[in-house]
């Protein structure tokens, strides 16, 4: 409930960080990893799952048993908020935000770029990540459709995603092909941002596909379609040479909505500035739609 609170007032937020200091986003979403990543993940064990995905279609299509699903009341609960705000603001707000194992892999990131690993950090080409990112969502419906062939050989093909490695049983527990999977994937998130949740996670996948119909999405200009400059600074790559944003794709990390309004960051809003302080005209409030607010002439 916070977490949807907070971020229903993100307007506020974003307004006040700026692309130099992020601090009113960036220290509420470090909170809600660590918290997410502690509670929900190594305390709770209530990480979501494709497996749980798969229980939901089968549940829909072969008859509703309530207590199926009430065996653990935080999963169950945990998952009416994810697909509430599913459709509200899309997988970003479960997927950037609360998700255990997401938490994991970006704090690696951000942690090992904060050590001086920096250097050694790095995207995917755009072209590659247009073609890898695909992968999931054949791991999703590759395993959905297994499910209906066999239940058990899906579980077994969920594996794909370490979170039983990570949250139920522990790393070193598991035999060495799964301990070998896990350090791979963590040593990847030491130099790409999140390559789990871009390229393999199923369950980011099942739920992309309904955030098309999402209610809200982000803000964008129309010299958005030709600056790059939120592009450029978008961890998830899900910004298009033509500034458009694949909302299946986006965390919700709000980077580029702090650029929005950020009249030094923000290239059509900066030479505003700098051509209203060269005419000695005032700067208005940013409105809304990312520009100031046009001067009204009194008369």
């Amino acid at each position: 409930t916070g977490m949807a609170v907070f971020y229903a007032l993100r307007d506020k937020w974003v307004r006040r960080a700026s692309y130099r200091d992020k601090r009113w986003i960036s220290l509420p979403k470090y909170f809600f990893w660590i918290s997410s990543l502690g509670f929900v993940g190594y305390y709770a064990m209530a990480q979501p799952s494709i497996t749980h995905v798969m229980t939901w279609f089968h549940s829909l299509i072969y008859g509703w048993k309530w207590e199926l699903f009430l065996t653990d009341p935080i999963i169950f609960i945990f998952w009416w908020f994810i697909i509430i705000t599913l459709f509200i603001w899309g997988r970003g707000l479960f997927c950037g935000w609360l998700c255990p194992y997401g938490a994991l892999h970006e704090m690696t990131f951000k942690i090992a770029g904060a050590l001086g690993l920096k250097r050694y950090q790095f995207a995917l080409p755009m072209p590659l990540h247009n073609k890898l990112k695909w992968l999931k969502y054949i791991i999703f419906l590759g395993l959905l459709g297994v499910s209906f062939y066999s239940i058990g050989m899906a579980e077994k093909l969920a594996e794909v995603e370490p979170f039983k490695t990570t949250f139920l049983t522990g790393v070193w527990s598991r035999s060495w092909p799964f301990i070998l999977y896990w350090l791979v994937l963590f040593a990847l998130a030491i130099v790409i941002e999140r390559p789990f949740c871009k390229y393999l996670c199923p369950l980011g996948a099942g739920l992309a596909i309904p955030s098309t119909f999402r209610l809200f999405g982000l803000k964008r200009k129309q010299e958005c379609q030709t600056c790059h400059a939120c592009a450029n600074d978008c961890g998830s790559l899900a910004i298009d040479e033509q500034g458009k944003i694949d909302q299946r794709e986006c965390m919700l990390c709000q980077s580029c909505m702090i650029l929005y309004y950020d009249d030094h960051a923000c290239p059509p809003l900066s030479q505003e500035r700098k051509r209203r302080t060269k005419a000695g005209l005032p700067l208005t409030q940013i409105g809304s739609d990312g520009y100031f607010i046009p001067i009204q002439e009194v008369k």
